[in-house]
């Protein structure tokens, strides 16, 4: 196999994608068929995806225990335009939380390449290593959609995400507000996609 290929998949035993996953690369081999070199970056990359949702939700959580107006700024028009600016504390807060959120995703990207090029024993390629991204943070977007914004923005609603003097806004239904964030995350998805392969062409 070319280093960094991923040909298309043919059939393969999952369970023996999951047992070599799981097993230091002495015990699994170097794994040089097209198909499991591409269903091992598929099933990498989807774990790593999930990884960050946890992270990136209990960070969430307790930002909202803080001050649960950091988040103003991404709620709904109506809802941001009657609440107005936030809160001192959460002004000073928003910068640490955000530096927070950017440094574990991009800790779980490079964690996801490293077991990738270990479980490969290959060089990433510019493709392998953007595509193997692209689907971390796509994960990450769409947990982020279906979970965080539909099902507990939307439809649990719990207080601790109600903003004061702004109870019963149309905003708190918005499934389409969502979904468009959603697309906006696929172009950032892309992006961070494009920038990780190129750092890990350059610097690996």
């Amino acid at each position: 196999m070319v280093a960094g290929s991923f040909p298309v998949a043919l059939p393969v035993s999952q369970h023996a994608i999951a047992e070599c996953f799981w097993q230091p690369v002495e015990i699994c081999g170097k794994l040089d068929e097209p198909y499991v070199a591409m269903s091992v970056l598929i099933s990498n990359a989807i774990a790593y995806g999930v990884l960050p949702s946890l992270l990136l939700g209990s960070l969430m959580l307790a930002s909202f225990a803080l001050a649960p107006d950091m988040w103003v700024g991404d709620y709904p028009p109506d809802i941001r335009e009657k609440y107005g600016q936030m809160s001192l504390k959460a002004r000073r807060l928003r910068p640490v939380v955000a530096t927070a959120f950017l440094a574990t995703i991009m800790v779980v990207v490079a964690l996801s390449l490293a077991r990738l090029h270990r479980l490969t024993e290959t060089n990433l390629s510019f493709g392998t290593s953007s595509l193997s991204t692209f689907i971390v943070l796509m994960v990450f977007n769409v947990i982020d959609l279906v979970v965080a914004d539909w099902l507990v923005f939307v439809t649990i609603q719990p207080k601790a995400i109600i903003l004061p003097g702004t109870e019963g806004l149309a905003g708190y239904k918005d499934y389409g507000f969502h979904f468009r964030g959603f697309l906006i995350g696929i172009l950032f998805s892309a992006a961070g996609a494009l920038v990780s392969a190129l750092l890990t062409v350059v610097l690996v």
